[in-house]
This record gives structure tokens, sequence and C-alpha cells, in this order.
């Protein structure tokens, strides 16, 4: 990590620690042709430096979607099933509710992780 950042001109402090633990199992689908691909996470976990942990609601499944123009069949597909699309970063989520930066309040997916 140290070399990483000195390679890009910035100096890590002395003391370096995680912030935030993610944990999930993934499974990653992807088009025989083309750039489209989808990823379904399962189990997503977040646990804080003090062992504190949020952990996504049982039975959800965070599916991530990605091609060029954003309209690839899955995501028509899921738009037929009626599930409407959010922003969402683990990271955010993970920070604001078990990695002391509450401060900035409830992100975007919050409400679909427990304590």
């Amino acid at each position: 990590m140290r070399s990483a950042l000195g390679g890009a001109g910035l100096q890590a402090s002395q003391e370096l620690s995680p912030s935030l633990t993610t944990s999930f199992e993934r499974v990653t689908l992807a088009a025989s042709s083309g750039s489209e691909r989808l990823t379904c996470d399962f189990g997503v976990q977040l646990t804080g430096p003090d062992g504190e942990t949020a952990a996504m609601r049982s039975g959800l499944v965070l599916i991530e979607t990605k091609s060029e123009a954003g309209d690839s069949p899955a995501d028509r597909q899921l738009a037929r099933m009626q599930l409407e699309p959010i922003s969402l970063s683990k990271y955010r989520v993970g920070m604001s509710t078990v990695g002391g930066a509450d401060r900035y309040g409830a992100q975007p997916g919050s409400d679909l992780f427990e304590r």
C-alpha cells in the first residue's frame, strides 16, 4: 500500500487500519457476446472497525447490471418485474451505519440493512 501511494506522490500516515470490511457471495453472469453483465450479491455484511455489523435483510439480493447503454435484457426484465433501480454504495452504507461516519446520515439503501 505504501509503495502504491508513494508511486502516486502521496504519503500514508504511520498507521493504516481498515475502516470497513465488506463481505458477500457473488454470482456474475456475462453475455456471451457484447459487454453486458449482471452481478448478484448474497449475504452482504458490513463490519466496522469495532466489530459492529450490519447485514442486508434476509431474503434480499443486491443486483447490479452493467451495459453500455444501460438498457440490457436484464434491465428490461427487472423493469417488467416492477423492481425499481436505486443507487447504492456498500461502502457509503457501511460507513454511515457501522463505520463511524454516521454524521452524514442514512445513505440510499441503508434501510435494506439491519444491525
